[in-house]
C-alpha cells in the first residue's frame, strides 16, 4: 500500500468518528444528566 491510500483511509475514519462523536454528544447529555 502506498502512503497516500493509508492517509486517505485515516482521514475517512477520523471523519466518521467525528460525525459519530458529534451525534453522540448531542444525544447522550439528556441521558447522562438524568443519572447524576
Amino acid at each position: 500500500m502506498n502512503a497516500g491510500k493509508i492517509n486517505k483511509a485515516q482521514t475517512e475514519i477520523q471523519r466518521l468518528f467525528h460525525l459519530l462523536f458529534d451525534f453522540l454528544a448531542q444525544a447522550i447529555p439528556f441521558v447522562d444528566y438524568d443519572n447524576e
